[in-house]
């Protein structure tokens, strides 16, 4: 019987053979806390955000989930993470069974689906939600270096990204929607990370904080040598809808605020031009 189980629940993973649209939920990585030079902890919440108030949107229930972090691993400083969970709500026999560094990302899932459908956790509506686990990040190395570590969800259409399956109407549903992931980028005051004074040694662009957002989000990017730099933003269309930057700029690390008070709900483009330097990432603007 637990064969089938696991077999159900990696079949319900490979395939979407139902999805939920409407369903409206948080997924939130809070609280990060550097507890050493080389160790930092942080939260990862799941709330059930539909503000319905009938008992079918009250009582979604968890069945299990898949949760891939992008980082960048020059964070490890030369060393090697390290990626292990420290406490959760869930329940013993569903907490994430594996959890693991590889690549640039930090991996946590469940391979298996609780077969007593009662005993399943309810998402709760009240903030912050069900404590999916306290995940602890360690370096081998002596500390963790100046570069920001840019966690972000890993929600590319691939099989390595970030889902979240649950029962609705006693059906088992997966209800992944990348506009409910979020991260709390507010460090505590032990963290080794200075964006201010440190001066990059490549160009880079970090994903929006926060996202989504109503209606502002700051845009971080890091330039390494002195330069003419242009940051966009475009709507879903490729029409330029905002400049804000189009400067010449020293090196260091910069942090720009949109404001999308003006704009429609939807998806939205920032790009940063600087020298041979390109990139372009999406943010989602939700009134």
């Amino acid at each position: 019987m637990k064969k089938i189980l696991n077999l159900l629940a990696g079949i319900f993973f490979l395939i979407n053979t139902s999805f939920a649209n409407d369903l409206n939920y948080k997924l939130n990585l809070t609280n990060i806390n550097f507890t050493s030079e080389k160790t930092v902890e942080f939260d990862i919440y799941l709330m059930n955000a539909n503000e319905s108030k009938t008992e079918e949107k009250e009582h979604l229930r968890y069945a299990l989930g898949q949760y891939f972090i992008d980082i960048n691993p020059k964070f490890a400083n030369s060393g090697t993470l390290t990626y292990s969970i420290v406490k959760s709500d869930l329940p013993e026999s569903m907490r994430p069974s594996r959890v693991a560094v590889s690549g640039n990302q930090l991996r946590m899932s469940v391979n298996q689906i609780n077969p007593d459908f009662e005993s399943l956790p309810v998402i709760p509506n009240v903030k912050p939600g069900l404590l999916i686990g306290t995940m602890k990040l360690e370096t081998s190395a002596d500390k963790f270096s100046k570069d920001d570590f840019d966690l972000k969800w890993s929600d590319d259409e691939n099989n390595f990204r970030t889902k979240i399956v649950a029962y609705e109407n006693d059906k088992l549903t997966e209800v992944t929607d990348i506009r409910g992931h979020y991260i709390d980028l507010d460090y505590n005051a032990n963290s080794p990370i200075d964006e201010t004074t440190s001066i990059p040694t490549e160009y880079s662009l970090s994903q929006n904080y926060p996202n989504p957002f109503n209606p502002t989000t700051n845009l971080e990017f890091g330039i390494p040598e002195l330069g003419f730099v242009s940051l966009k933003v475009y709507d879903i269309s490729g029409k330029e809808v905002a400049t804000l930057v189009n400067e010449i700029k020293s090196p260091g690390r910069y942090n720009v605020k949109f404001d999308g008070s003006n704009f429609a709900s939807g998806v939205y483009f920032y790009k940063i031009t600087s020298g041979n330097f390109s990139a372009v990432k999406r943010m989602f603007l939700i009134k």
